[in-house]
């Protein structure tokens, strides 16, 4: 039997949904997306040559989407919907498991549901972009440590977050006139020399607590899959909830007519009105 050479296929584009013969001639043609596949090498179990090493025998791993979970590392994701009654008075939930198990996850009486704004997910096999707060007509005393002829304020975000600007510090930068400058120090060092400027515009880091309090989402410990280092840990499984309001509110058929007609009656339980003029 003679030598047989095999060419292996290159990287998959996901973008282009097609299969590139190298990784530079797919970003020169455009911006992609390079799914790389995993691979489980056995090696010298494979054929043998003449004054030679064996082969290897290697399994390409691709993951297939699953009609409920949504995976990242050893943690699960499922996307659900509740109304306002479920994220006011609570819910109870049955979700399948993965190896048939029903897991129903209730909440705590009087906990209150809130939407989910942050998606795990969204930067997925990326770094997650930094936040930014955008403080118009400020300037920054301290001293300059980086600048840029540009205004694209998604670039200049990207360099502190991923480029060259990446680890050096920076804790602010200000644009104006086409012309930016950046600013090494804290939030808080950034904040305490802002100055009005007329024409500038400041960006500074947004509040770690802040951002990390509209990252929070419900979690069930330990319903995820297991770990690879240790397979009896286990990851975590998150709810991402979407909150259905209804388009208007009624009040109850037998109350029609009568004293207890009264749209009020719904805002009993909840805190006053922020507005001077409520609207129930």
């Amino acid at each position: 039997m003679g030598t047989r050479y095999v060419t292996e296929p290159g990287p998959l584009c996901v973008n282009h949904t097609a299969r590139l013969p190298s990784l530079p001639a797919c970003l020169a043609s455009g911006p992609c997306l390079i799914l790389l596949p995993r691979q489980i090498v056995f090696h010298n179990k494979a054929d043998e040559i003449p004054d030679g090493d064996a082969g290897d025998v290697v399994f390409v791993l691709k993951e297939k989407p699953h009609d409920l979970y949504e995976r990242h590392g050893a943690d699960l994701y499922v996307k659900k919907k509740i109304n306002l009654v479920e994220a006011l008075c609570g819910f109870t939930m049955e979700l399948p498991k993965l190896d048939g198990r029903v897991l129903v996850v209730k909440t705590q009486p009087g906990e209150v549901t809130q939407i989910t704004k942050f998606d795990p997910l969204a930067n997925k096999g990326e770094e997650a972009d930094v936040g930014w707060e955008v403080l118009e007509g400020f300037d920054c005393e301290l001293d300059d440590m980086a600048q840029a002829d540009s205004n694209d304020v998604d670039m200049l975000k990207k360099a502190v977050s991923k480029g060259q600007l990446k680890g050096k510090g920076i804790g602010c930068f200000v644009v104006s006139g086409g012309r930016t400058t950046f600013k090494r120090g804290s939030r808080e060092e950034c904040l305490k020399a802002k100055t009005s400027s007329k024409g500038c515009t400041m960006y500074v880091l947004e509040d770690e607590a802040k951002a990390g309090a509209e990252r929070m989402m419900k979690a069930v410990e330990g319903e995820g899959l297991p770990l690879m280092r240790d397979p009896y840990q286990f990851g975590n499984l998150f709810l991402k909830l979407d909150i259905e309001f209804p388009e208007n509110v009624s009040p109850a058929p037998h109350l029609m007519g009568t004293a207890g007609d009264d749209r009020s009656m719904f805002a009993a339980p909840f805190p006053p009105p922020l507005l001077s003029m409520p609207v129930c």
